[in-house]
């Protein structure tokens, strides 16, 4: 098990984005994400492989119009693993 490459990937992910009526061109909300993730690959076989990922996304939203309902994503911080 131990003898085979384990790649390791890490990565690090800045967005920053805003949401536009497409009507009025009015701004409904702006977000900035930051995401980091790493994580291992182990192939166990020839058809088989074994991946663990840990990513942590921290999520600021801004400007937003009343009576948007935003998505889980588009607010506070949400951890994966």
């Amino acid at each position: 098990f131990l003898e085979k490459r384990m790649p390791l990937r890490a990565y690090f992910i800045n967005e920053d984005r805003k949401e536009i009526n497409i009507d009025t061109g009015d701004v409904k909300y702006r977000v900035d994400r930051y995401t980091a993730g790493v994580g291992i690959e182990k192939e166990l076989s020839k058809r088989t492989k074994f991946d663990l990922l840990y990513e942590y996304s921290f999520t600021e939203t801004t400007d937003v119009v009343p009576d948007i309902i935003l998505s889980r994503e588009d607010t506070g911080t949400l951890g994966i693993s």
